[in-house]
C-alpha cells in the first residue's frame, strides 16, 4: 500500500529504526529532525500519517499539531513522548491527535497503531460513500418535486434535519411522510459521517401489551413469553441514528409517558430492568390525525404534543397540489418502464384530463 508516513523525531537512531520498519512494510517514510523541517517535509510529501515527537529541539510538538491538522485535515497524527509527559499527550489527543505512544518506542506497537489508522480511514471512506449514496437516493432531484408547496415541505425538512430537536410530520395517508422522514434522517448527521440507522415503527400496528417492550426492550424473564436473555428495543437499535414513529397519535397513554421522559432525558428503562440506558437518537414523528384535537379530546398528552411539535412539517394532500399530478404521473411511467423494460408510454390528453378532475 502506498502510504506516506512523516516521522518528525529528533532522536536520529529511533527515527532510522522507524524508517526501516516502515519501508519493510511497503510504506513511504520521510524523516525530519525538527519542527521546521517537519512542516517543510509535510508540504512536500502531503503525508497520510505523521509520527510526531512532542519534545522537538526548536518547537513543541503540541504547537506543531494544530498546523498539521489545519493544512492537512485528512492526515492522522500519532504523537510520541516520554512517560513523564503522558498528560501532554492527552492534551494532544484533545487537540486532534489520533493516538499517542510512549518512549522508548516499541515498533510492534507503532505498526499496530498505523494499522488502526488505516482501518479508521477505510471506515471513514466507507461512511462517506454510504452517506453520499443515501443522500443521492433521497435527494430533491429524485423525490419528484413539481411545485412550490412540496418544495417548501422539503426546504423545512432540510432546515430541521441538523437539529437535535424532534420533528413532527403531519399529513394524510399516502402523502409521503416517511419519504420526508428519510430525507431528514439522511441530512441529520455531521458531514463525513454516515447517517446511522433509520428505524421505522408503525405505532398503529403495535399490540398495546407489547408497545413498551418494542420501544425500549426488556430484561430476562420480564413477562410471560419473553426471551430468556432479554431483548433490546427499537430505541437501542436506532442509537446514533433516527427513529421514525409513524402514526404516533395511536400510542397508548402509558407509552406516551415513557416517550415523553425519553425526549426529556434521552434515557429509558427496559421493561423489567432497573438499569437506565442512554442513547443518541433523533426522534421523527408522523401522524394523519390532528393532534391538537386529540389533545383536546384527552386522547393525547398535551405535554408530549408540545415536546414533539417543535419542528412541524405539514404535507398537503395531492388534491391541493393539482399542478403536480401530471408530472408525477410522468415520473411513475418512466420508473415503471425502466423497471419492467417496456417502451415508454404516455397518457392520452383525455386520460390526463380525467386524472386532473379526479383529484
Amino acid at each position: 500500500m502506498s502510504l506516506n508516513i512523516l516521522i518528525i523525531e529528533d532522536e536520529s537512531l529511533a527515527a532510522k529504526h522507524l524508517e526501516m520498519a516502515f519501508r519493510r512494510k511497503g510504506y513511504n517514510p520521510t524523516v525530519a529532525g525538527t519542527a521546521r523541517d517537519g512542516l517543510e517535509a509535510a508540504r512536500a510529501v502531503e503525508p497520510d500519517i505523521v509520527l510526531l515527537d512532542l519534545n522537538l529541539p526548536d518547537r513543541s510538538g503540541l504547537d506543531v499539531l494544530p498546523e498539521l491538522k489545519r493544512d492537512f485535515p485528512r492526515c492522522e497524527v500519532v504523537v510520541n513522548t516520554g512517560m513523564s509527559d503522558v498528560d501532554v499527550a492527552v492534551q494532544a489527543m484533545r487537540a486532534g491527535a489520533f493516538d499517542f505512544v510512549v518512549k522508548p518506542l516499541n515498533l510492534d506497537a507503532i505498526l499496530l497503531t498505523v494499522e488502526r489508522v488505516l482501518a479508521a480511514r477505510e471506515l471513514k471512506q466507507e461512511n462517506r460513500f454510504l452517506r453520499e449514496q443515501y443522500e443521492s437516493q433521497f435527494s430533491l432531484e429524485n423525490v419528484g418535486i413539481y411545485g412550490p408547496v412540496l418544495a417548501e415541505v422539503f426546504e423545512n425538512a432540510t432546515r430541521f434535519a441538523p437539529r437535535e430537536l424532534p420533528v413532527l410530520i403531519q399529513g394524510e395517508s399516502g402523502t409521503g411522510k416517511e419519504l420526508v422522514a428519510r430525507h431528514i434522517h439522511a441530512r441529520s448527521s455531521p458531514q463525513g459521517k454516515g447517517p446511522g440507522p433509520f428505524i421505522p415503527i408503525n405505532c398503529s400496528a403495535l399490540p398495546v401489551s407489547l408497545a413498551e417492550s418494542e420501544f425500549f426492550g426488556y430484561g430476562p424473564g420480564a413477562f410471560t413469553g419473553a426471551e430468556r436473555k432479554g431483548k433490546p428495543g427499537k430505541f437501542s437499535a436506532a442509537d446514533g441514528g433516527s427513529i421514525f414513529l409513524d402514526e404516533v397519535g395511536e400510542l397508548v397513554p402509558e407509552v406516551q409517558a415513557k416517550l415523553l421522559r425519553f425526549l426529556e432525558t434521552k434515557c429509558f428503562y427496559p421493561v423489567g430492568l432497573n438499569r437506565e440506558i442512554k442513547v443518541d437518537v433523533k426522534v421523527i414523528c408522523a401522524t394523519n390525525r390532528n393532534l391538537a384535537e386529540e389533545v383536546a379530546a384527552g386522547r393525547f398528552r398535551k405535554d408530549l404534543f408540545f415536546r414533539i411539535n417543535v419542528g412541524l412539517i405539514t404535507i398537503p394532500p395531492l388534491r391541493e397540489r393539482k399542478r403536480e399530478i401530471l408530472p408525477l404521473v410522468g415520473q411513475f411511467l418512466r420508473e415503471f418502464s425502466a423497471a419492467y423494460r417496456r417502451p415508454r408510454i404516455k397518457f392520452t390528453t383525455e386520460a390526463e384530463k380525467i386524472l386532473e378532475q379526479a383529484a
